[in-house]
């Protein structure tokens, strides 16, 4: 972990990044290291950034970057979820939706994915509509998983917009609609999301040329893809 944070804290093959460094130094104190507070002494950032990188390891622990780890997801999104971040927030909701160690998952997660949403923060709107499709810490409901993801797609999350072209085009809480899955697997993958370039292939497949230039004109009309995938939801995701 220290190499880690010496290699963004001097640009190693990466770009300089101090919040990053610092977030790294940070996971080697919860690993155990000793001698964490000499190596923060040398990375020079401001308190708001300190801040950010605490989220930022805390949405390590949340995501895959690290072993899951509630207690230490805790330690670090706690404080910025109760002050009112959003994205401390979600990532604190996708802990408790996730079933890590054998825990199942918690209403608390979507409580406070929707305290994220009152702030219009698309993952928040994508934690719910995961909850739903998945019947975490909730009763399964397609029609309102689709609700949600489309709240999500709608802000640009790409995620969100993959999540919806599979649905459309397996029917799955909405009527099946090849052109309307086309549409939405066309944003995802402009947006880099993986499972939307392999899922757009399949939907294609299905369309004459007619009705894959109506999803293209549709795609070029609704909202681009503006967040890649959110990555801090990864443990929820495969539930």
């Amino acid at each position: 972990m220290f190499n880690l944070a010496t290699t963004y804290y001097n640009g190693d093959g990466v770009s300089i990044d101090d919040q990053q460094a610092y977030a790294w130094v940070l996971a080697a104190g919860d690993a155990g290291y000793p001698t964490i507070s000499e190596a923060l002494s040398h990375i020079q950032i401001s308190a708001p950034d300190v801040a950010r990188a605490q989220i930022k390891l805390g949405l390590m622990y949340a995501s895959q970057d690290l072993p899951p780890n509630p207690s230490a997801t805790l330690k670090w999104l706690l404080e910025p979820a109760k002050q009112g971040n959003p994205q401390a927030q979600t990532g604190l909701g996708a802990m408790y939706l996730a079933n890590n160690g054998g825990r199942s998952a918690s209403p608390e997660g979507l409580a406070w994915c929707k305290k994220a949403i009152k702030k219009k923060f698309p993952p928040a709107f994508f934690c719910m509509g995961l909850a739903y499709e998945k019947g975490l810490a909730t009763t399964r409901d397609l029609k309102s998983a689709v609700k949600w993801y489309r709240k999500a797609a709608e802000l640009g999350n790409g995620d969100a917009m993959a999540k919806l072209g599979d649905m459309y085009r397996r029917g799955e809480g909405v009527p099946e609609d090849d052109v309307q899955a086309a549409k939405w697997l066309m944003l995802a993958d402009s947006c880099h999301v993986v499972t939307g370039s392999e899922s757009l292939k399949l939907a294609s497949a299905r369309l004459n040329d007619h009705q894959l230039a109506a999803a293209e004109k549709m795609a070029l009309k609704s909202r681009p893809c503006t967040l890649a995938s959110d990555t801090f939801l990864g443990n929820a995701r495969k539930h």
